[in-house]
């Protein structure tokens, strides 16, 4: 199931010193996000291109003479662009690419005589595309016309027709209501006040009578006393209500503070900071559709300055997940390494307090050990977070004894060198692409002066020459310009994830290399164990083990 939401509204200009296209500029920035759109992969355009939508549909208004002109009246209503969002139910697991396939015929369809700009999201639980299209047809240079019902009447269907060629469910199969049906319920629930005649017994009050309060509020006026507030049930989406959403899906996206901060600038957004008696430190948000700043504090309590700042590192640092059983001679190899380590002091978790019992029990924690500091703590955090990178190593290439430990190192150093033969031989066939299209873009720059020399200018005679001797030269190349484009497009995902595989496999050496360094003073420290310490291993539950690596420290 695919629903079609329509932002409205649509996208208007900006004011002051933003410029009239600060608006559109931040919304096709955002669609276009390479972390949401794994790389830019994910991205189209109908009629223009994604790198230049922004200057070719401005080029479409002044060419029909729709640019709007600030201060003139309706300035600030004049509609630049249109945004459209078309999201599917997770149930049906719609990958990004299909959902590719049913953005670009919506706009073959719908939207043939505009400039659109299209993506699909992969970075939320259920998958979306935005569509961002200019108001202005470049064709006639009429404008975009949305009537009251084209939703029910066109859009959806439309967007249902698409699915349902994909094997997809329409709307009316998982909610089980008509168009029409299911935008009428939109329309009502959409609405900030219930009605009058829906409110029964003591809350019935005259629409007259209502005054908004804070919260949502409605106090009843009368003129005598005991006034008393009632509370509306509203489900309109709220200015408040958009900003925790921002707010929360930059959190997701921007791996630290300086990142969102920027991102919330590219959404629109003005930012100032200040200080408060009660609050401290805080920061305030201002876009086009606000009247003034708005405290991010006033939000809720998960939205003050500090406390964004550590969601963003909360969210993105990196926490143990559940794996298969580790072996026990895994378990020897770094046990000595885990017991140094920092251990957590949260005692609300009934599950975590059994296990504080039995480590002081066994004298692991001692009672009147200092709690470590923040520095400490955050360097034993990421001491454990390195071991259970060596742990999945381990597990992965079954490294168990020092001779399989070297075999995974040098295969691993052969892949290296791999990597960077393949990263050589790629760079050289780049190469001879770059120049081919270092040659098509100097054409570009020359045509004009060609033309102009065809009709007669000879001031341009230089250009017209050096135009004919690159053209000539251009006619033998063995690619055509096309595929020079889509080449130099990818080039930038391949580095990218060629700069990713390198650094993973050099990482993957060194955690390798220093477990070999920790096996080798583990054997050189431990001898063979006595009946003693064996039973008191098996007291603890610790399976038996091979005799090469049992034992206790030798005595100094």
């Amino acid at each position: 199931m695919a629903i079609l939401h329509i932002i409205d509204p649509p996208i208007h200009p900006g004011s002051g010193k933003r410029g009239t296209y600060a608006h559109l500029k931040s919304a096709i920035n955002y669609i276009l996000k390479p972390e949401k759109t794994l790389g830019g992969l994910y991205t189209g355009s109908c009629n223009c291109r994604c790198e230049t939508a922004l200057q070719e549909m401005i080029d479409t208004k002044t060419q029909y003479g729709k640019v709007p002109i600030p201060g003139t009246k309706g300035y600030e209503n004049n509609r630049l662009a249109y945004h459209f969002i078309i999201s599917w139910s997770p149930k049906e697991h719609v990958s990004p690419e299909l959902a590719m396939e049913i953005v670009s015929k919506f706009c073959e369809n719908e939207l043939s005589d505009y400039e659109v700009v299209y993506s699909a999201h992969t970075d939320t639980k259920h998958m979306h595309a935005h569509i961002i299209f200019n108001s202005v047809n470049f064709k006639n240079g009429s404008k975009y016309r949305y009537n009251k019902n084209d939703w029910e009447r066109k859009l959806q269907p439309l967007v249902d027709r698409l699915c349902k060629e994909q094997g997809l469910h329409e709307l009316k199969d998982d909610t089980g209501k008509t168009l029409s049906e299911y935008a009428a319920e939109r329309k009502i629930t959409g609405k900030k006040k219930r009605h009058p005649d829906s409110v029964t017994g003591s809350e019935k009050i005259k629409p007259s009578d209502n005054v908004t309060g804070s919260n949502g509020y409605i106090k009843e006026q009368r003129t005598h006393g005991n006034r008393k507030y009632v509370k509306r049930i509203s489900e309109e989406y709220s200015m408040s209500d958009y900003l925790r959403d921002e707010i929360d899906s930059l959190i997701m996206s921007c791996k630290n503070f300086e990142e969102f901060e920027q991102c919330m600038k590219d959404a629109g957004y003005d930012i100032k900071y200040g200080n408060s008696e009660r609050y401290g430190k805080y920061m305030a948000v201002c876009n086009s559709e606000m009247q003034r700043f708005r405290r991010t504090h006033t939000l809720g309590e998960d939205y003050t300055l500090s406390m964004i700042k550590k969601r963003i590192e909360l969210f993105h640092s990196e926490l143990p997940q559940n794996r298969e059983k580790t072996s026990t001679e895994s378990w020897i190899l770094i046990s000595k390494k885990i017991y140094y380590c920092s251990f957590s002091y949260d005692i609300k978790n009934p599950y975590l307090r059994r296990q504080y019992a039995r480590l002081y029990r066994l004298g692991i924690i001692s009672n009147y050990e200092k709690r470590p500091s923040y520095r400490e703590t955050k360097k034993r955090i990421e001491q454990l977070r390195k071991i259970e990178y060596q742990i999945d190593l381990i597990t992965k290439n079954s490294c168990f004894t020092l001779e399989q430990l070297d075999d995974a190192i040098n295969e691993g150093m052969d892949e290296l060198k791999g990597l960077k033969d393949e990263k050589k031989e790629h760079k050289l066939e780049s190469q001879t692409y770059q120049k081919e299209w270092s040659v098509y873009e100097q054409l570009e720059k020359l045509e004009g002066g060609f033309l102009l020399f065809k009709e007669g200018n000879e001031v341009f005679e230089t250009e017209a020459i050096e135009y004919q001797k690159l053209k000539d030269m251009a006619d033998h190349f063995s690619h055509t310009k096309e595929e020079l484009r889509n080449y130099l497009e990818n080039e930038t995902v391949y580095e990218k994830e060629m700069k990713a595989r390198l650094c993973e496999k050099r990482k993957q050496l060194e955690a390798m290399r220093e477990l070999k360094e920790d096996y080798q003073r583990v054997m050189e420290e431990y001898t063979p164990a006595d009946d003693e310490m064996l039973n008191r291993m098996n007291e603890h539950g610790v399976e038996a083990v091979s005799e090469s690596i049992k034992g206790r420290k030798r005595d100094r």
